[in-house]
């Protein structure tokens, strides 16, 4: 006996269903996988903001960001605030959509020193969100912009004035605790917060947070002492 074909309206209905089940299913499993990855994150970004200081605050900004404040931190810092965000990946064409527009996963640190920094710079990727917002800030207050090497990568190094800066970037770059392809801003200003860090790659970062924790300091001490000209 011959089987008649599924008429195509009923096909697309099957289709659709089928679609729309895979959904769900990645939604669930994805969130899941998610909920685990930001509270294992947010127990390392609590470790490394108590490396500066006892008894940080911890708020949740949503399900898949947070922040760990820090109001009296320790010398060459004075406040200290780590943000981290992870594109949510539950909703595939959206998590996709936010790839192409330059959307990742980021972790933010923003310091105010204890001492007023003495130079002002940007480094930053602009092919990437975070990187676009500041470089287009940079542009608005009238500094100059090139682009440097940084190891194998290339970023836009943004400054107030012309000058010989390539002492002071060495100095802040020369020896990363992360790949330098990770590094998407690296702010230093004279108003705060004094220095503003975006990276991505949270898990790698905050695996070696105490290399981090010293970078960080060595950074706060580059810009606080007067370059040499």
């Amino acid at each position: 006996m011959s089987i008649p074909q599924v008429p195509p309206s009923d096909a697309i209905v099957a289709l659709v269903v089928a679609v729309l089940a895979a959904l769900v299913g990645w939604s669930i499993v994805l969130g899941e996988i998610e909920r685990r990855r930001i509270v294992r994150l947010a127990r390392a970004g609590s470790r490394l903001v108590e490396s500066f200081g006892p008894n940080p605050t911890f708020t949740w900004l949503r399900p898949t960001a947070f922040e760990v404040r820090l109001s009296r931190a320790r010398r060459p810092f004075r406040d200290l605030r780590l943000v981290l965000w992870i594109q949510p990946r539950r909703i595939f064409p959206v998590w996709l959509f936010n790839l192409v527009r330059g959307y990742r996963d980021v972790v933010g640190i923003a310091a105010d020193l204890a001492v007023t920094p003495t130079v002002q710079i940007e480094l930053l990727d602009s092919s990437t969100a975070v990187g676009k917002r500041a470089l287009g800030q940079a542009i608005a207050r009238g500094w100059s912009t090139r682009t440097v090497r940084i190891g194998a990568v290339e970023r836009t190094l943004a400054t107030p004035a012309s000058g010989d800066f390539e002492r002071v970037l060495y100095r802040l770059t020369g020896r990363l605790p992360f790949e330098p392809k990770a590094l998407l801003r690296l702010g230093v200003h004279l108003v705060e917060p004094h220095l503003s860090l975006s990276i991505a790659d949270p898990e790698r970062i905050l695996a070696s947070e105490r290399e981090l924790a010293t970078w960080l300091k060595r950074v706060a001490d580059v810009a606080t002492v007067e370059p040499k000209p």
